[in-house]
């Protein structure tokens, strides 16, 4: 009971229409999830090139569209963890936001999968934001 209420809270992805989290047909999309309740407590913001957007919760799936272009995406706990990508209009990135042991709290470690095991592991997660950023 406990673990649950520390889970994200939301309608389920599979049960929002696609057209929802485009804002445009150029968009590319980075798909942030969160799956296991290692370090449940623990929701660390994720930003894509300096801009807050969502937190990493347990149970829990954000979009960022953004344009085609090159992006750092980091989190921090105790430790800084970053990716860079170059993302093409169209494109969607899966990075499914880990949780690793740390000295003080749990780390985020974040990881790229196939769209393929991104959509799998989405499908039944709470939905918990969509963020736009260069939008032209």
């Amino acid at each position: 009971m406990l673990l649950a209420a520390c889970s994200a809270t939301g309608p389920k992805l599979s049960s929002l229409d696609p057209e929802t989290l485009i804002v445009n047909e150029d968009a590319a999309q980075f798909i942030f999830y969160r799956v296991g309740y290692f370090g449940n407590a623990i929701k660390p913001l994720i930003y894509v090139d300096e801009t807050p957007t969502g937190k990493c919760e347990t149970g829990g799936v954000f979009v960022v569209n953004v344009n085609e272009g090159d992006y750092i995406i980091k989190t921090t706990t105790e430790k800084e963890d970053s990716l860079s990508f170059k993302i093409f209009k169209n494109e969607k990135i899966y990075i499914n936001c880990e949780m690793t042991w740390g000295l003080i709290v749990a780390r985020p470690k974040m990881v790229r999968v196939t769209n393929l095991e991104g959509e799998k592991a989405t499908k039944n997660l709470s939905f918990t934001g969509k963020f736009n950023l260069n939008e032209d």
